[in-house]
């Protein structure tokens, strides 16, 4: 497998659509439709990527974004947005996401976007591991 994929969505249709563009990708997709469920899986199971929606019941997307990122600082987050969610693309990068999924959906654009935001995330995170360990040798 490829990896496990935690999809935070409260749109089934999305849920099934992400699904089925990443099956051929191999990865296994676990879907949820809330913050409280994602934070809830988020510490029982381990995902080598999340996706969560802009929009959710009960919180931001990049709420869910950030609690993400507190468990997990490696993990890449992608959010799912739409062109009318008011949100530039800059604002979410700048907010801590390693990626944007853009609807309406291409199925070849999604694992696209996955692995390159894991590609980026795991490509920095040993050099950056690595600086601070010199950084505390040196102390």
């Amino acid at each position: 497998k490829v990896g496990q994929l935690l999809l935070v969505t409260n749109n089934r249709y999305e849920a099934d659509l992400i699904s089925r563009a990443l099956r051929p990708h191999a990865y296994k997709v676990t879907s949820v439709s809330s913050r409280q469920e994602a934070v809830a899986l988020l510490d029982k199971e381990k995902f080598s990527t999340a996706v969560v929606r802009l929009t959710l019941p009960d919180a931001s997307g990049l709420d869910v974004m950030t609690e993400v990122k507190e468990r997990n600082p490696n993990l890449p987050v992608l959010i799912i947005r739409s062109g009318e969610s008011g949100i530039v693309d800059e604002e979410l990068i700048a907010a801590g996401a390693d990626g944007i999924i853009q609807r309406p959906f291409n199925n070849a654009e999604i694992a696209l976007q996955i692995n390159s935001a894991r590609q980026r995330v795991h490509r920095f995170t040993p050099t950056i591991l690595s600086a601070i360990r010199r950084a505390a040798d040196s102390e």
